[in-house]
Parts: C-alpha cells; sequence; structure tokens
C-alpha cells in the first residue's frame, strides 16, 4: 500500500509525533475486540492515513474484500481504518450537531461511534454522533446515495445520510484535531467521550443486536424505488414524529448525480468542461483569501479553508466516482452561496460575487446551439482562442470522430473527443484560421437575393464568384472615447513596458524581505548592500555567490540519499535571466570568499571555462601523465571548476552541433555522475572522471525572447530542470550613486565537515549533511507521488526538491552548521519561488515570441497564396464565360445540344466536355449554380435554361 501525505497532514504529525505516540500505545488493547466486533458486523474495512482519516489507496471505492491480518498490521502501525459502507451494506447517519445526537437518542436509535471531532467541544461538529445501519437482505445490490445536503429536522438537528461510495472512520483510530483524540464506541459514558456538559451519562450507549449484526435500517427511510423490492406484505412503518424529512433518504444512485449539470446544458462536453475547471486556482487568482487545507475523506478531493476560520474546512472541490466534480459548501460565510453542493461554476460565482453568465463567456464556456453562418470574424476570434490557450501552455484540441469506423471500436458518430497537439500544434490551427478569414475577405462579393437559385447536386457547392472593385471591406473598429482611448495607451505602454506583467513577479519587495531581510541570515543582506551600492541585482549577485560558494565546499561533502540509494554532490547550475548590459559579468566580485585563505593557489577556484565538448570537460578534473616507468596513467588535476557561458547561445550552438556531448556531459556533471566518454581507438586509455569526486558550477546568461528558444528546446534533456534561475532585475535599485569605500559582503563558508559527519566508502570517505525529519518526509513523499505517474504535472520541477537541498546546504554551511533545518529549507523555498517565476517568464516569453511568428509566417503565406488564388478566380472565370455562351447557344439553336429545345440538364453540360478529366465534366454542378446564382441562367425543376441576353 502506498500512503501519500499532503505538507499539511505531514506538519500534523510531526506537531503531534510524542502524543501520537502515547495516544497509539492506549488504544494497542482494544484493538482485538474493535476487529472482532466490526468482523461480526460484516464491516468491509480500508486502511486510512496515520492522524487522518482519508483513505490510504487513492481508489478505495472499488474496495470489495478486506485483508484483516493487514488490517491488524497497519492499525499496531499507527494507521487508522474506515469502513466502505457500501460494499459492508451499511447506512450512516451522521449526526453534525448535539441536536442530532440528542434527536437519534430520543427516538430509541442506538449511537454506534463518537467521533474524534464530535469530541472536541471547540469543534464546528462538536457533540454529534454516528448511528449504523445495515440493509434488509431484500435491498438489491446496486449503488446507493443520499441526499447532497445535510437532513434538518425541526429541533435544530443537521444530519447526513451516508451510502454507497461513502467511508465512515471507526475506533480505534486517532485523528488530530486540537490534539490526538481517539474515536470511541461500546458502552461509554459521557464522560468517558469526553463531552463537557450536565446530566449527559449514560445516554451515550453504542448498542448492537445480540449476534453482533448492528440494527437494521428503519424501512421508511428507503426510497419508493426500493421499496418495490420489499416481499408482499411487508410493514413498511412510519418515522418518528418530527423524523418526516429523513423519510425516503437512501435511494438509488444516478449517473446524472455524479455532477451538476449546468441550466440549459445539454451536452456532455460542456458538462466535462465544468467539472474540469481548476477552481482553488481561480479563487487564489480572484483574490479569495484562504488555504488548501488538505483531502476529504472520499478520496483525492482537496478541501479550501477560507480566511479566518477555525473549521476543518469551508469547501471541498470533489474529483471522484462518488461526487464526480461537484463542490460541497460547507460554509455559511458566504450569502450567495449556502451550504450544499454545486458545481464548480456556480461555486466560483458564489464565492467571488460575480454573474455567471460572463463567468463562462470568460472562461469559454459558452456554446451556440444552432446553425450559424461562419463570418470571417468568427474565424479570427477561433484563431485567438487558440494562440491565448497556447499562451496559457494547453497542449490539446478537441476534434469529432467522424464516423464508428474512424475511431476506436464503438465510439457513437460525432463524439469529441480531445488530441494532444502541444502548444505550437494550436498556434498552427490559429494560422490556418487566419488565413482562411483573410481568404473569405478577399473573396466576398455584393449579391442580393436571386429567385430561383438553387444548389445542383448532393455535393455541389457555389463556385469562385467574380473578384474586384465589389469586394466588402472588413467592420470599421469602433470609435473610442477620450479615456477608453488613454486607458488603452496606458495599457499598451505597461505591456511594451513588462510584456509579463500577468505573471506572478519574481522580485516582489515581499519576496525579496523574505529572502534578503531576514536577521537569521545577515550574509544575504550584505549581498544585498553590496549589490545595490554596485548597481547590480541582489537576485543573480546572490546566485552567483550561492555558486561560488559550493564551488569552495570539498567535493566529498554530499546530500545524504533522501530517495533512492545515492547521495547527491553540491553541484549547482544557475541561469541568470535579463537584458543584455545588466553586469551579471563582474557580478561576483562583490561577494568575498577567500579574505582569510592564507596560502592563494595561482589557479583560482574562481577562473571560468568554456569547454567545447564533454570530452574537453572530463579534462578540466583530469589529465593522462606518464609515470616514471613511462606509463601512461590518468590523475587528477582539479577537484572543482567554474564552467560560465557569458551568453546562452554560445552555449547551445556548441553543444547543438552534429556529435557533440556537452550538453548531455554538463547534465550528468550537475548530478555526480561519472564524465568522460569511451575513444574510439581501441586500447586508448579513456579520460574519466570518477562520481562524486569533482565539484562543478555551470552558470549561463540568457534574455528573454528569442536567445532562450534554443535553451527551452533542451527542455526534455532536464537542463532546464537542474537550473537555479536568477534575474538580473531589480525594482527597487538606488537612485543615487552612494558615496565612501564601495561594500563587499565577506563570507566564511565551512569547506568540510567534522569527523563525526565522515562516512567510510570504499571510493573513498564521504562527508554527509544531516537534515531534519519533516524535510526527509516532505521529500521523500514528493518524490513517492511524483513516481505514479509518466510525467510530472510540472515537469519544469523535477528536480526542485535537489535545487532547494543544495540552496539550504549553502544557507547552513555559510552558518558553520552540518544539518539543513527547517529555518535553512524553508529560506531556501523562498529563493526557489524566486528561481520558478522567472522560469515561468522566460517560457512566457518564447511561446509569445513563437505566436508572433506564426502571425509573420501566417501573412507571408497568405500573400503567396493570395496570388494563388487570384489566379484561381481569373480560371474559373473563364470557365464560366465559356460555359455561359455555350448556354445562349444552346438557347438559340446553334449547337447539337440547341437542336432538342432551348434547355438542357447537368448530363448535357457533362457530354459537352472534352473528356471526364476536363473540368467542365468534374466541375459541371459547381458552375451551373454559380451561373444560377448570378441570374445568367434559370433552373427549372430538372432542366436549365439561359436568360443572358446574346451577345452575339
Amino acid at each position: 500500500m502506498s500512503t501519500a501525505f499532503s505538507p499539511e497532514e505531514l506538519a500534523r504529525v510531526a506537531a503531534n509525533r510524542a502524543a501520537l505516540a502515547d495516544a497509539h500505545a492506549a488504544r494497542e488493547a482494544s484493538i482485538d475486540t474493535w476487529l472482532e466486533r466490526l468482523s461480526d458486523a460484516g464491516a468491509v474495512l480500508m486502511p486510512l492515513i496515520v492522524a487522518g482519516k482519508r483513505p490510504v489507496e487513492r481508489r478505495w471505492q472499488e474496495t470489495s474484500t478486506i485483508d484483516w491480518d493487514e488490517i491488524d498490521a497497519h492499525l499496531r502501525r499507527g494507521g487508522n481504518i474506515g469502513a466502505h459502507l457500501g460494499a459492508s451494506r451499511w447506512v450512516g447517519w451522521d449526526g453534525d450537531n448535539g441536536a442530532a445526537t440528542a434527536a437519534m437518542l430520543a427516538a430509541g436509535y442506538d449511537l454506534f461511534t463518537i467521533s474524534a471531532g464530535s469530541r472536541n467541544p471547540a469543534y464546528h461538529h462538536a457533540e454529534g454522533a454516528h448511528v449504523l445501519w445495515r440493509l434488509p437482505s431484500w435491498v438489491p445490490q446496486v449503488r446507493l446515495t443520499g441526499p447532497t445536503k445535510a437532513v434538518m429536522l425541526d429541533n435544530g438537528a443537521s444530519i447526513d445520510v451516508l451510502a454507497g461510495h461513502h467511508q465512515v472512520v471507526l475506533p480505534p483510530s486517532v485523528v488530530v484535531i486540537a490534539e490526538p483524540t481517539h474515536y470511541v464506541g461500546g458502552y461509554v459514558t459521557a464522560s468517558e467521550a469526553g463531552y463537557c456538559g450536565p446530566d449527559r451519562d449514560g445516554w451515550l450507549k453504542v448498542a448492537a443486536d445480540a449476534d453482533g449484526w448492528l440494527p437494521e435500517l428503519p424501512l421508511w427511510a428507503l426510497s419508493e424505488e426500493l421499496l418495490a423490492y420489499a416481499p408482499e406484505g411487508t410493514d413498511i412503518g412510519a418515522p418518528p414524529a418530527g423524523w418526516e424529512p429523513m423519510a425516503g433518504t437512501v435511494t438509488v444512485w444516478r449517473e446524472a448525480e455524479a455532477g451538476v449539470r449546468e441550466p440549459g446544458e445539454g451536452d456532455d462536453e460542456l458538462t466535462t468542461a465544468v467539472d474540469q475547471l481548476d477552481l482553488l486556482s481561480m479563487l487564489e487568482a480572484a483574490g479569495i483569501a484562504g488555504d488548501r487545507a488538505g483531502f476529504d475523506s472520499c478520496g483525492p478531493c482537496e478541501t479550501w479553508l477560507r480566511a479566518g476560520s477555525d473549521a476543518e474546512k469551508s469547501i471541498t472541490v470533489h474529483d471522484c466516482d462518488v461526487h464526480g466534480g461537484r463542490v460541497q459548501v460547507w460554509t455559511t460565510a458566504f450569502a450567495d452561496l449556502p451550504q450544499g453542493g454545486y458545481s464548480r461554476l456556480d461555486a466560483y460565482c458564489g464565492l467571488t460575487g460575480r454573474e455567471r453568465g460572463a463567468v463562462m463567456k470568460e472562461l469559454g464556456l459558452v456554446q451556440e446551439k444552432r446553425l450559424t453562418a461562419v463570418a470571417a470574424d468568427d474565424l479570427d476570434a477561433a484563431a485567438a482562442e487558440f494562440e491565448a490557450a497556447a499562451e496559457a501552455g494547453d497542449a490539446t484540441e478537441t476534434k469529432p470522430i467522424p464516423s464508428p469506423d474512424k475511431g476506436p471500436k464503438g465510439e457513437p458518430v460525432g463524439r469529441v473527443i480531445e488530441v494532444q497537439v502541444g502548444p505550437d500544434g494550436l498556434l498552427q490551427r490559429a494560422q490556418r484560421y487566419r488565413l482562411a478569414a483573410a481568404g473569405m475577405r478577399a473573396k466576398q462579393h455584393a449579391a442580393g437575393a436571386k429567385d430561383g437559385a438553387v444548389l445542383i447536386g448532393a455535393d455541389s457547392v457555389v463556385g469562385a464568384p467574380a473578384a474586384g472593385a465589389n469586394a466588402l471591406q472588413p467592420m470599421p473598429e469602433p470609435e473610442l472615447t477620450a479615456e477608453e482611448q488613454a486607458a488603452a495607451e496606458a495599457e499598451a505602454l505597461a505591456d511594451k513596458r513588462d510584456p509579463y506583467r500577468h505573471l506572478p513577479d519574481p522580485c516582489t519587495e515581499e519576496l525579496e524581505e523574505l529572502v534578503f531581510g531576514d536577521p537569521r541570515l545577515p550574509q544575504v543582506g550584505q549581498i544585498r548592500t553590496a549589490a545595490r551600492a554596485a548597481a547590480m541585482s541582489p537576485w543573480s549577485t546572490l546566485g552567483l555567490s550561492i555558486g561560488r560558494g559550493l564551488l569552495r565546499v570539498r567535493a566529498s561533502v554530499l546530500v545524504p540519499d533522501l530517495v533512492g540509494g545515492m547521495p547527491a554532490p553540491l553541484n549547482y547550475q544557475i541561469g541568470t535571466v535579463g537584458a543584455s548590459g545588466r553586469g551579471k559579468g563582474a557580478a561576483h566580485g562583490l561577494v568575498i570568499y577567500d579574505a582569510g585563505v592564507l596560502i592563494h593557489t595561482e589557479d583560482s577556484i574562481d577562473k571560468k571555462f568554456m569547454p567545447p565538448s564533454g570530452a574537453a570537460l572530463a579534462g578540466l578534473f583530469v589529465a593522462r601523465q606518464k609515470d616514471d616507468d613511462g606509463n601512461v596513467e590518468v590523475v587528477p588535476i582539479r577537484e572543482a571548476a567554474w564552467c560560465d557561458w557569458s551568453e546562452v547561445d554560445t552555449l547551445t550552438a556548441q553543444s547543438g552541433r552534429g556529435g557533440n556531448d556537452l550538453a548531455s556531459e554538463l547534465r550528468a556533471a550537475i548530478t555526480g555522475a561519472e564524465l568522460g566518454t569511451d575513444p574510439k581507438k581501441d586500447g586508448a586509455d579513456p579520460l574519466k572522471v570518477e562520481p562524486l569526486s569533482y565539484r562543478i558550477l555551470v552558470s549561463f546568461s540568457t534574455q528573454y525572447g528569442k536567445p532562450a528558444m534554443a535553451l527551452m528546446a533542451e527542455r526534455d534533456g532536464g537542463t532546464l530542470q537542474r537550473t537555479n534561475w536568477f534575474s538580473t532585475t531589480d525594482p527597487r535599485s538606488l537612485n543615487k550613486r552612494p558615496r565612501g569605500p564601495k561594500p563587499r559582503a565577506e563570507i566564511d563558508i565551512m569547506r568540510g565537515l567534522p569527523t563525526s559527519h565522515v562516512v567510510k566508502h570504499p571510493d573513498g570517505d564521504r562527508e554527509l549533511l544531516t537534515v531534519d525529519d519533516a524535510i526527509h518526509d516532505e521529500v521523500w513523499e514528493a518524490q513517492a507521488n511524483k513516481i505514479r505517474f509518466d510525467r510530472d504535472v510540472d515537469e519544469l520541477a523535477g528536480h526542485q526538491n535537489l535545487n532547494r537541498l543544495r540552496t539550504a546546504a549553502w544557507a547552513a554551511l555559510i552558518q558553520h552548521r552540518a544539518h539543513i533545518g527547517a529555518f535553512e529549507w524553508e529560506w531556501a523555498g523562498h529563493v526557489m519561488e524566486h528561481s520558478r517565476r522567472v522560469r515561468d517568464r522566460l517560457e512566457a516569453s518564447v511561446k509569445g515570441l513563437k505566436k508572433a511568428q506564426a502571425v509573420e509566417n501566417g501573412g507571408l503565406d497568405f500573400d503567396r497564396k493570395n496570388a494563388a488564388e487570384l489566379a484561381k478566380v481569373a480560371h474559373t472565370e473563364a470557365l464560366l464565360t465559356s460555359l455561359a455562351k455555350w448556354g445562349r447557344d444552346v438557347r438559340e439553336g446553334r449547337n447539337k445540344f440547341g437542336k432538342s429545345g432551348p434547355t438542357f440538364t447537368l448530363r448535357d453540360i457533362q457530354a459537352s466536355a472534352k473528356n471526364a478529366k476536363s473540368e467542365r465534366y468534374t466541375r459541371a454542378a459547381e458552375l451551373a449554380t454559380e451561373l444560377c446564382m448570378r441570374q445568367l441562367w434559370v433552373c427549372e425543376g430538372e432542366r436549365m435554361r439561359s436568360v443572358e441576353p446574346d451577345l452575339e
């Protein structure tokens, strides 16, 4: 079994580790009793995560059998358990408050479980309880469900009816609310359950039949559809007074209930589009304050907690078999969104207060339900949508399957499917739409209504119209008011200054203070002071300072193997991004590492290299020499090297040459792998560098747009994933040059670790940094989640945690600490956030460039195609002129077809052609239709006649 914890869950477990150990020890004696009781009750159990209510398995709804030994072992390892209600053939009544518990007891119903939340007086469902029932044996084996909202009784009782694909947490589970708290059941009193209140002892009894089975569900709680299966003469009974709202609440699940359909929605495509909206990201973009609180009990369904709430969750965004894409609202804080179930679209509108129709248009969800003529403006609008989708990173295109034999087996005619085309594919389709729109405008001609005009033949179309002076002009742009014009100009100027301002700013003041302003790391503050005094960017200076610092740490110092079986080196790769002339090349002189070094070597550690190939890269660290006997041997010549390319196009040009292995060797170097390749000649000595025996810093500079295109092509190779990105921008640079000596940041980094961190190894001793358990857990869980899929959700974040560990290691080593703690990890996370934002802007610049090129190429293609189209129009006009003369000759009896009268058929036109390959034969229907449209011919049933004045 795989246990995937969210960061919030890991934090909760870590914060309560000691208390959880005591709680688990306290429940140890009751495990056997509860497993026996649940076995007697026919429970189908599933493992839940430690200290939480979420199932371990993602697709727990498919559970139908149970391994009791595995469940026993899971409980003794500290895990929790729950029951699949549908598979157990149980129904649950979940009382949400004390009024519900009192109502259930007053009606004579025995309680089964007191949940952990119910036992916490400060919890929003305090004093609630669960009643569990077994279904009558005659109820068919179908999937059941209850109402989407809690049932409200007159006394204020709130009760959820749970059935089918729902799960209920069972004792002896322990969940962290304010502190680790047990689920309790059996014959317990109020004081044992943890309630606070007078006169409640004795009313929390949890009963079962004598044979150990749960009591049978009252039949009046079943829907009429299910009651139809009851044996003849069965007494259905009636609900107790006040319980009428609970009657008929257990019913058969219907497919339509898996997702709330939109009003007026008539197709599955729109339903799917609504169910796939990323609601939580939309709320973040809209500025609705709150936090992603974790996952709900029904599966991979994320919960959200509004800012300032002390509840467990405010909404649940479902993505499971139980609820489909529905949103359950638990909070009452939003006037436009009462508690209950909603589609993602309606939930977004209710939470933001926006009008539904406007949101649907903004999201592209509005669909026409009738056939309309397609105009050139429509094609331009469709092209704009494809371009916007490509810019947003979309990679899919919807295509209909025209017939069952062309689609996958069994798919219906006209079904719409998603096809992976990539952003470039979307841009190509946009270009085709632009060309079609331009061609349509070039061929438009004015024409009034024509009586008697028809389409001849099933596949006939109107042919090419006359070109020239009567072509329609595009609609003029609407005139703007002075205010609108000023706003448009301001928007254009803002886009020119920062075309990526719609993306998160990597240099915000808040992020800057988190990185440079923390008093626990004063060296970083000194870097900012020195950079600003020298009119340099603090960010690019920091990036180079981290890389240069790690370059001085012994190659034997490694990050421990948090995942896998190999430790990782502190090798670092930096990409500085910004316009040329920002001074990155001189930024490394602002930070001094070697002020305290008494003996300087001739070959400075800061010496830069630019190896032209993979073999040259290996040659930086080892060389061939002859020993005293004249034998050639490979010996180390350098432990650390800085490879720097001031412009990235130099790097990509070198690595892009045919057969050049520089790019692949650089990627290997960052991971500390073996460097060098085997020689082509037999018997030659290979020039190899042993793994983890060297330290390397790789740095390069790039600009937004075209210079980065070749670099972005490396995304599949892994270069981008291994890079830490830093901006050369500083929005808060100084206005005046500071006087006095130019400040420098002097940093003393620990170059080796204490002997307590040294581990013996056959290939040489290793010095391993240590990390907090919570960091180890986070990195391990991220890797466990990643290997479940072929591709990452964010494919460029593949090495994010390793890059973050190396950055955190630098923060620890400049404090002369050999341990990466919570502070260093958090600080490095802020640095990685800056890196991610820079990378996103770099990607956007390349996408924007591709879009502009596509438009430009489209214009050139149109010029070429327009010339060809004009030639085609002229050729068609010649065909029409010839055929019109033939029609006049028929009418006047000047050819053999006119001997039988002035009218003719489509077959006569084809018979007048030279052969079956001529255009008069193949395009007969098209040409005849055009002449009818021009009122030169008229159609009389299946026969046609020329009405054009005789020109002869």
